[in-house]
């Protein structure tokens, strides 16, 4: 295969990814259009002929949702049992679609297993590059995480939906995983996303400050995406900081609240940002790091989670010195349990 071709199907894989990563708020779209946005992502991305999602149905099976290529007649009621260990559900045809290959991608997210993305091709070891090639691999790992974060929010969003409409007790009809997900103290996420660099930040002598406000500091906002917004921004504090050698090695992190807002601030002492590149660093797929160290998805990712819960993010950044990122969400309202006594 010539060098032209791999480079315009690199090219058509990216230009997928970033479509998906701009879609439009899943508060905005309804059930049936995230799994048909899902099914169509993962068959553009792949070059398949045919795609296939699969959703883990609470009832230990897991079941076609929807079908592009294949008609769903064809599909429906072919159920996959979660008894079956997760590396031989992937390893094996998911549906009797008769193509000479195939391809399985979990959707994990806070490992709960939430569906699969099935896909089939007429050609013989299709997707063999995607177990080959390792970045093609984390790309679709990507995308993989992604769409399981949105197929999971477009779920709960329309559990409150029903709810509201049902005028049930908000309280007792969600169960305690659900309510962490949105009335949340901010600190234990950052907390939690600091402890996967705990190593790290020993490691590479990196002194950690912190200067919380006083807690709790409240967030209507999904914990597991604000954990990967503090993971991707920890993680390209530690890089700024490991390129520069020999100088003060500082992580600080500060919250504090700001009239009905929340604000967190992350400021590394690396080697800080060009001022060409301030515009152009939420950009899809831009990126400063070395080839195979970076993919340009990860600001995108967090602004985009940031967006979506009604906050704000900014960059502030001296060559040489060092960068802050600075995270503004909306103030949740602390709510008196004795009031509805």
């Amino acid at each position: 295969m010539s060098s032209t071709s791999d480079e315009k199907k690199l090219y058509q894989q990216l230009k997928t990814l970033s479509n998906a990563f701009l879609l439009p708020s899943t508060r905005t779209l309804d059930h049936k259009s995230i799994l048909r946005t899902v099914t169509k992502h993962f068959k553009a991305f792949t070059e398949a002929d045919a795609s296939v999602l699969m959703l883990n149905d609470n009832n230990e099976n897991l079941t076609p949702v929807y079908s592009i290529g294949i008609p769903f007649s064809r599909v429906k009621g072919s159920n996959l049992s979660l008894s079956t260990r997760l590396k031989d559900i992937i390893s094996r045809p998911a549906l009797d679609a008769r193509y000479a290959s195939f391809m399985n991608t979990p959707l994990i997210h806070n490992r709960k297993f939430i569906g699969l993305s099935a896909v089939f091709s007429i050609e013989p070891e299709k997707f063999l590059t995607f177990e080959q090639d390792k970045y093609k691999n984390l790309l679709l790992t990507i995308l993989a995480s992604y769409f399981a974060v949105s197929i999971e929010n477009v779920t709960l969003v329309d559990s409150m939906k029903s709810t509201e409409h049902s005028g049930f007790d908000k309280e007792h009809t969600f169960d305690s995983d659900q309510k962490k997900k949105w009335n949340i103290d901010i600190h234990p996420v950052i907390e939690k996303a600091i402890s996967l660099f705990s190593h790290k930040l020993e490691e590479q002598n990196i002194r950690l400050i912190r200067e919380y406000d006083k807690p709790p500091l409240l967030a209507n906002c999904n914990g597991n995406q604000m954990e990967l917004v503090f993971v991707n921004l920890i993680s390209n504090a530690l890089d700024a900081i490991e390129s520069r050698g020999n100088i003060e090695r500082v992580l600080s992190v500060k919250t504090e609240r700001k009239d009905k807002s929340i604000q967190i601030h992350l400021k590394d002492t690396g080697c800080g940002i060009p001022d060409e590149n301030m515009k152009t660093i939420f950009a899809p797929f831009f990126t400063t790091k070395e080839a195979g160290k970076g993919t340009g998805l990860g600001l995108p990712i967090c602004q985009k989670i940031i967006h979506e819960h009604g906050g704000n993010i900014q960059a502030f950044s001296q060559l040489g010195k060092g960068t802050t990122f600075t995270i503004e969400l909306p103030l949740a309202k602390t709510i008196d349990k004795n009031q509805h006594r």
